[in-house]
């Protein structure tokens, strides 16, 4: 096993440890509220439990597709997803890079002033700095990984903010996306 086969086998026992089979979409209550077991995550993927060990001990390389619903499953930040594309040598999606830029503090003391909500976001429309009217008026936009488009298209916090969703903000959005 290689180095970094361990360090990635620990980041995933990390990331099982912090959740509760409960906390898991698509949970069964069945299983009860108990931590994360690869058991668990070989049945919520669909695979056997044996494979799974595989693929979490480096034995077997993660495709980009068990590698995106293990981050789902496990509910990892944007910059904890990036590690196990790495370690698999599958391309990370356009969404996951760069998560932060950094902000200069000039620019983050100007939005810091306006006397309105504003937020900066990436190229890829991740929001890279709130200011505190924003981070009150819409908490969304504060949270690690939030991303205009999407908290705003799919169902959520973002989306429910917005007033006559369908009529004002889709299509906008929807144009940007084009």
């Amino acid at each position: 096993m290689r180095d970094t086969d361990a360090d990635m086998s620990t980041l995933l026992k990390r990331w099982r440890a912090r959740r509760s089979v409960a906390d898991l979409p698509d949970a069964d209550p069945a299983q009860g509220e108990g931590p994360v077991t690869q058991t668990v995550m070989a049945q919520q993927l669909g695979i056997s439990e044996h494979h799974y060990r595989r693929l979490e001990t480096g034995r077997r390389h993660m495709s980009s597709d068990v590698i995106a619903e293990v981050s789902r499953l496990l509910t990892l930040h944007p910059d904890e997803q990036l590690a196990p594309y790495r370690w698999a040598g599958r391309p990370a999606p356009p969404l996951l890079s760069p998560i932060a830029p950094d902000v200069p503090g000039d620019l983050r003391d100007h939005i810091d002033r306006l006397p309105f909500p504003a937020l900066l976001e990436g190229p890829d429309f991740g929001i890279i700095a709130v200011n505190r009217r924003a981070a009150r008026a819409c908490p969304w936009t504060a949270e690690p990984g939030a991303n205009v488009m999407v908290d705003l298209l799919l169902p959520g916090p973002g989306r429910d903010q917005c007033a006559q969703w369908e009529e004002h903000w889709a299509p906008p959005l929807l144009a940007q996306l084009r």
